[in-house]
């Protein structure tokens, strides 16, 4: 079974619209992905021009018109701009399981916005989504990461070490899940 998200489901917190990324978020996200600190823990490589970040927005957005994935931009109601993303993928298990993936713009870290984001995709996932399960791999080296995720009612299964495809950088991933 193939999930739709058709239409796309939009979600108000206090303080974030989470909608579907637009060609007039492309500034900002590329501001995000072209910063070298957003890549320290992650295979990625910062984008070289904001030609790679219109691409990348394509790609998402034709991903979740195949059911293949969701990804939220975040958009920061007081100033009406997108400052992170936030996804689901990788479905699994007869799409009962999912896999988390988010970034924040650096500054707008450690004001309670990616936790707002995050708890709210979680109740979507598993009311309207009927997901069971959400997994999340984080570098463990990245506190706020594993903090937000232990925040949020993740416990950590298991650990691996991992060799970047696109880095050769070597990751110690965390395993982090959550179940109904």
């Amino acid at each position: 079974m193939r999930l739709s998200f058709d239409p796309f489901p939009e979600i108000r917190t206090a303080n974030l619209i989470l909608r579907k990324l637009r060609d007039r978020d492309l500034q900002d996200l590329y501001e995000i992905r072209k910063d070298p600190l957003m890549n320290l823990y992650v295979d990625n490589v910062p984008d070289r021009d904001i030609s790679e970040t219109l691409d990348y927005l394509e790609r998402m957005n034709r991903g979740i018109e195949a059911g293949k994935w969701i990804i939220w931009a975040l958009e920061l109601k007081s100033e009406a701009r997108l400052i992170g993303t936030l996804s689901i993928w990788n479905f699994g298990k007869n799409n009962l399981r999912g896999e988390l993936g988010y970034c924040l713009d650096r500054r707008y870290q450690g004001q309670g916005f990616m936790t707002e984001a995050l708890r709210a995709v979680i109740n979507h996932a598993f009311r309207s989504l009927g997901l069971r399960s959400l997994l999340a791999y984080t570098d463990i080296r990245n506190q706020p990461s594993v903090k937000l995720l232990e925040r949020c009612g993740f416990k950590k299964t298991g650990e691996f070490e991992e060799k970047g495809a696109l880095t050769c950088r070597v990751f110690q991933m965390g395993v982090f899940e959550l179940k109904v």
